[in-house]
């Protein structure tokens, strides 16, 4: 409900304010979110900060499949969009067999996104730069350029 409910707000705001920007923010507010899941007993709170996660799913889901496309050739979208996928639907597996035999107590899958939050929140602010479309579709195109040669700087590419 949460997802949906937000879908036709943060996609056009990534497009506004850039990718990185929106993705760093829902980044932060799911950790936030897993934390406070983590350690909540109180059913009323835990549907509570569920919606809130699923609010934000729409900021760390969409816009960073879009981020992520962004920076690649074509070539290469088609490949990694589809690992993505299958990963996302390994995730839905998981939960599934973790929740069905496992065990029905939360706190390890929050613990888990929760590390997972807090590496994608430093990776991004510090060795993800804005998308270089989304800056060329803006018109920055000086730091565009930049953002483009920093890449090939990093892939070993004399520019």
């Amino acid at each position: 409900m949460g997802w949906t409910t937000t879908c036709l707000v943060i996609p056009p705001l990534s497009d506004r304010y850039g990718r990185k920007y929106i993705f760093f923010i829902s980044m932060v507010l799911g950790t936030i979110g897993y934390a406070w899941l983590m350690f909540t007993h109180n059913i009323n709170v835990t549907i509570s900060m569920m919606f809130m996660q699923g609010l934000i799913t729409s900021g760390r889901i969409t816009v960073g499949y879009v981020y992520m496309q962004e920076f690649l050739t074509p070539k290469w979208r088609v490949f990694t969009g589809a690992a993505y996928n299958v990963i996302d639907g390994m995730t839905y597996l998981f939960m599934t067999i973790y929740f069905g035999w496992i065990s029905k107590h939360y706190f390890w899958y929050c613990l888990i996104g929760f590390g997972y939050s807090i590496v994608c929140v430093f990776v991004t602010l510090i060795f993800i730069p804005e998308s270089p479309l989304w800056l060329l579709k803006v018109g920055r195109i000086e730091q565009a350029k930049s953002v483009i040669l920093r890449i090939a700087r990093t892939n070993g590419i004399q520019a």
